[in-house]
């Protein structure tokens, strides 16, 4: 998904600010790169990621993303909307990115105490509780005892 989006934040970075307009094909570009990373944020298996946003970052985020699936282009800024998607944006996916890499590795390997390291998977109990449970296999050839690794 974060892939899909930064593909649309290089579309529009092509376009030069003065030249963006509601009446370039970007500017379309730009609402989708807003209204689906806005949408990445209310999706509940990245919710342990949603940390590496601020508070005021995901605010905006929603914000914007009404005004473009809602209101309508009239009521968008160009040159804030362009800033956003072309500057901010890459860096919240960044960190998002970053975030996601930290929790998928700590997700996909746990050291048990004799120091040898397994992979794990999840799975959902009844109540809809997520839990992580070993897969009862050891990587091959693993001998590092000390870190967790992908």
């Amino acid at each position: 998904e974060l892939d899909v989006i930064a593909h649309r934040i290089e579309r529009v970075a092509a376009v030069p600010a003065e030249a963006f307009s509601a009446d370039c094909p970007e500017y379309d570009s730009a609402c989708m790169v807003i209204i689906r990373l806005a949408a990445f944020l209310e999706r509940e298996e990245y919710a342990p990621y949603m940390d590496a946003l601020t508070s005021s970052e995901k605010r905006a985020l929603r914000t914007t993303r009404n005004i473009a699936a809602h209101s309508g282009y009239q009521n968008m800024d160009d040159q804030l909307l362009w800033t956003a998607v072309t500057r901010n944006v890459p860096d919240m996916i960044e960190r998002l990115r970053a975030a996601a890499s930290r929790g998928l590795v700590m997700k996909m390997w746990i050291v048990n105490l004799s120091g040898c390291a397994y992979p794990i998977r999840e799975r959902r109990s009844p109540g809809s509780h997520r839990h992580l449970r070993p897969t009862g296999q050891a990587p091959k050839g693993s001998q590092h005892t000390d870190v967790l690794k992908p």
